[in-house]
């Protein structure tokens, strides 16, 4: 009987070596997975933020801290456009009195041609753009946007203008409420 014990001891204590080696080895691997999940989110979210550019502030009345576009080069200052993609504007602002109401017009200015309008799929920056209206005095708000850049857009350099603008106020001494000017081309890659 005792020689029994013994041999069944030594076969639990392999089987319970074994068990153990197993869970160690299982545990290594989630924990590598859990590694790459976790670098591959970060670098998602990094690389896929849209980078601080360069802009020209337009008679702004309110502070504009940032403006951000994707895609774009942070290095660079100027943003090119892709045909046939999606460009996206990402705008951080401080209204000084209260909004009930912001309207989105943007504009690409051309050399010979003036100032063309882009079609925006939604105009009203109160709906569908990360701001609820009526925005509060003081407290920094989001605005972000995206447009289609058509195939039928020539490739060229221009300036893009976008404005968030008080519907039916008209603009004094040019100032809107928001107002970036950025540096783009359009191109196909």
């Amino acid at each position: 009987l005792a020689i029994l014990m013994v041999k069944n001891a030594a076969l639990c204590g392999r089987r319970a070596e074994q068990h153990f080696l197993t869970s160690m080895t299982m545990l290594a691997a989630t924990r590598t997975k859990f590694t790459l999940i976790v670098c591959f989110a970060f670098g998602f979210f990094y690389f896929a933020q849209p980078k601080s550019v360069e802009f020209n502030n337009c008679k702004s009345i309110f502070t504009v801290n940032e403006v951000a576009v994707d895609p774009c080069d942070a290095e660079g200052s100027t943003c090119p456009l892709i045909r046939g993609s999606k460009a996206s504007i990402t705008i951080r602002f401080v209204p000084d009195r209260e909004v009930k109401q912001l309207k989105a017009r943007v504009h690409g200015i051309l050399m010979k041609l003036g100032k063309v309008p882009f079609l925006l799929p939604n105009s009203d920056a109160c709906k569908g753009s990360n701001l609820t209206c009526p925005l509060v005095a003081g407290e920094e708000y989001t605005y972000q946007q995206s447009i289609h850049v058509l195939r039928s857009y020539p490739k060229m350099n221009l300036l893009i203008k976008w404005e968030l603008i008080e519907p039916g106020d008209e603009p004094k001494n040019g100032s809107v409420p928001v107002c970036a000017i950025i540096r783009s081309t359009i191109t196909d890659k």
